[in-house]
């Protein structure tokens, strides 16, 4: 389902007319999204750059604008050479190898990330690697992408269609949590998206979500969460 058609369903079902809970319904379906989206490891989330590095460049680089975590680095030097690139803290650096970690150059040996930069509300990651390169060499990383918040009617959440539900009935959940006309008028809502049982029900539908893995792909166990997390 679309992002239009994942309001007016959860409207509709939660027989919502008001704006101010129109409106939060649309905001709690993003937040849904990004509540699923920390729960596993999501293949349809990883991807891969490179940059390129150089002693003229320094040691403090930009990633890709859609990054949210790196899980792993690789560096390749100019004859082929692969390497993993651990993370350490700059800290951390100081204290296995000061000299090295604090001025000249030579291979880089870890990184750490770096202050991020912020233009017009959108955050850039960056990393710094210590030492300073060298030569040119270049990295390769694997990286979770960051789930961007639905805005235009087409856009659609990032996981399989067959457990869109999960959103509509979360949102459906905290607005009846949060708004209190839910509870004055009982023809607001739906039965089941009253009282303290229904986070039950989100859990079983994230459940079946979170055991899904598509023909060919992989994800990582997971406790599933309890309401807290909801």
């Amino acid at each position: 389902m679309n992002y239009q058609t994942l309001q007016e369903t959860a409207n509709r079902r939660g027989k919502i007319s008001d704006a101010t809970s129109k409106a939060g319904v649309a905001s709690d379906l993003n937040i849904g999204q990004q509540i699923v989206s920390s729960l596993r490891f999501w293949p349809e989330l990883m991807d891969t750059d490179t940059i390129s590095v150089t002693s003229a460049d320094g040691s403090v680089y930009s990633l890709a604008d859609d990054v949210d975590d790196i899980e792993q680095i690789l560096i390749t030097s100019p004859v082929g050479n692969e390497a993993e690139l651990p993370h350490r803290s700059k800290v951390e650096s100081r204290r296995f190898d000061p000299v090295r970690s604090n001025s000249g150059t030579g291979t880089p040996i870890w990184w750490d990330w770096s202050e991020p930069s912020v233009t017009q509300g959108v955050e850039t990651k960056k990393i710094q690697i210590y030492p300073n390169p060298d030569q040119a060499y270049t990295l390769t990383y694997s990286y979770r992408k960051r789930v961007s918040d639905m805005s235009d009617n087409t856009s659609q959440p990032f996981f399989n269609p067959k457990f869109h539900h999960i959103l509509i009935d979360y949102a459906l959940w905290k607005e009846a949590e949060t708004n209190p006309e839910a509870s004055k008028n009982p023809n607001y809502w739906e039965e089941k998206w009253q009282g303290p049982l229904f986070p039950q029900l989100i859990g079983g539908g994230l459940g079946q979500l979170l055991a899904f893995t598509p023909q060919g792909g992989t994800k990582e166990p997971l406790t599933i969460p309890g309401p807290d997390r909801l």
